[in-house]
């Protein structure tokens, strides 16, 4: 087994997905470690058998906790790099080569994301491609986080040296953005390696979570909440004013949340208070923008 693969872990989160466990393609030479979340179709049976190790919840703990799980679980081992893999994705024959080859060009990256596809009613397209290894500053990073949302992609394509997350690492509570919060938290540290070549591809139709929540004005309402923690770790590390309030207005006009910052007298008043309420900071932005959804909040659960 190489170098690299005695330092990398690949984590399934996985609960009641036994059609896929059955054709996941297993990529060679790597540890991959199965954190089952109760299932009841035989999940986990399927996935020890072909030879992965399996830890079984007795309970369902939740999506993003299982997701911390894995992290937890990582860093209690003896490995250098996680890759969280999301059931219903899958992943390129040369998988392992795209991970050396990016590694061995920059052995001082901790932050790697590679290219990845998108599949969706029977058509693949190109997610992302690059031509060649680069590096994005933490700021310019944190600025796209502000501008795009995720702009990194899903875990599919993203590597996390341990470095990053050993003193600590936040999922937030908030379950369509807690990928784009572990995200900005990485980049916020080290400079991103944009690397090339197509490590998988991200199944719409196989994501449940995804598909039941990717349109909802609460997931949206989540994703402008990290984007304005982005816009605000980078007024952090910039003390730059003007770049800071130009990120909070775009992202205002783009959600037509205006009416948050008219409640309070400065831009990082309606920051700090929405993280103040950030154990509930959805519920609160459904008040403030659209009132007759607030019932649908309520139905908002980890479901997966």
């Amino acid at each position: 087994m190489s170098p690299l693969a005695t330092d990398l872990k690949i984590y399934l989160p996985v609960y009641n997905v036994a059609a896929w466990a059955k054709s996941f393609e297993i990529p060679r030479d790597v540890k991959i470690v199965a954190a089952d979340n109760a299932s009841s179709d035989g999940t986990a049976d399927i996935l020890e058998k072909r030879g992965i190790e399996v830890i079984r919840h007795q309970t369902n703990i939740g999506r993003v906790e299982n997701w911390e799980f894995c992290l937890r679980h990582f860093l209690a081992s003896q490995s250098c790099w996680i890759k969280l893999h999301m059931a219903g994705d899958t992943l390129s024959p040369n998988t392992y080569q795209i991970w050396s080859s990016a590694v061995n060009s920059a052995p001082s990256a901790r932050f790697i994301v590679t290219d990845w596809d998108i599949c969706e009613n029977g058509h693949t397209r190109p997610a992302r491609r690059v031509d060649g290894y680069s590096f994005v500053s933490p700021l310019e990073s944190l600025r796209r986080f502000a501008e795009k949302g995720n702009w990194v992609g899903p875990p599919l394509n993203v590597l996390i040296h341990r470095d990053l997350i050993q003193d600590g690492f936040d999922l937030g509570n908030l379950p369509f953005v807690a990928d784009m919060q572990l995200f900005v938290h990485c980049a916020s540290k080290t400079p991103t390696l944009l690397a090339p070549g197509v490590i998988g591809c991200f199944n719409v139709s196989e994501r449940r979570f995804h598909q039941a929540h990717c349109n909802d004005l609460e997931s949206r309402c989540q994703d402008a909440i990290v984007r304005y923690k982005a816009s605000k770790i980078y007024r952090d590390l910039s003390k730059d004013e003007v770049v800071f309030r130009h990120l909070i207005s775009e992202i205002d006009k783009e959600i037509g949340k205006v009416s948050i910052i008219k409640n309070f007298s400065t831009p990082e008043e309606s920051i700090e208070q929405l993280q103040i309420l950030n154990p509930i900071p959805t519920s609160f932005l459904i008040k403030v923008i659209a009132k007759r959804i607030r019932s649908k909040i309520l139905k908002f659960r980890n479901r997966y």
